[in-house]
């Protein structure tokens, strides 16, 4: 399960956006190691196991294979691989997929966000075109007035904040 450093900068810079985040935060390694202490592994295997973790995040272990490759490298049978594959994506897995999923129903909502304002510009520029036609109508001003531009920031990502349902 060996990579080399060309194999590992390709993989993370195929990476989407989040998952580049995540296995920069602290937070993955400190949850990885907590599973690794709750397994009662050595340090040298709750290590392995944080590289595993990053590797499947990376796309370079499959999930699938997940509990045959902790067997192995961390020399533990496959009873104890279950339970720690289990307790990996209860811990970490599950709230990662959460993670990407807020983060896409943010870009849903910047998209939609977007096409407002679309919308409302063009919703001007055709009052600008029938002001000229129709001088009973509210003036251009009047109009920009009530036009709304929707500033758009893009949210900072902290994995510690849990989502209001």
């Amino acid at each position: 399960m060996e990579y080399t450093s060309t194999q590992l900068e390709e993989a993370y810079k195929n990476s989407s956006e989040i998952i580049k985040k995540i296995l920069n935060d602290p937070w993955l390694s400190d949850e990885s190691g907590k599973v690794g202490q709750e397994m009662s592994l050595r340090v040298d295997r709750i290590d392995k196991l944080i590289k595993i973790v990053g590797l499947s995040l990376l796309n370079l272990i499959k999930i699938t294979n997940l509990v045959k490759i902790l067997e192995q490298e961390l020399e533990v049978g496959p009873e104890k691989a279950t339970e720690i594959a289990k307790k990996l994506d209860t811990n970490i897995f599950e709230k990662i997929r959460e993670m990407i999923k807020n983060d896409s129903l943010m870009k849903d909502i910047q998209e939609n966000e977007i096409k407002e304002t679309r919308n409302a510009i063009e919703e001007v520029v055709t009052a600008v075109e029938n002001n000229e036609k129709n001088s009973d109508e509210m003036s251009f001003k009047e109009k920009l007035k009530n036009v709304k531009i929707k500033k758009i920031e893009k949210e900072d990502f902290d994995p510690y904040l849990e989502p209001i349902d």
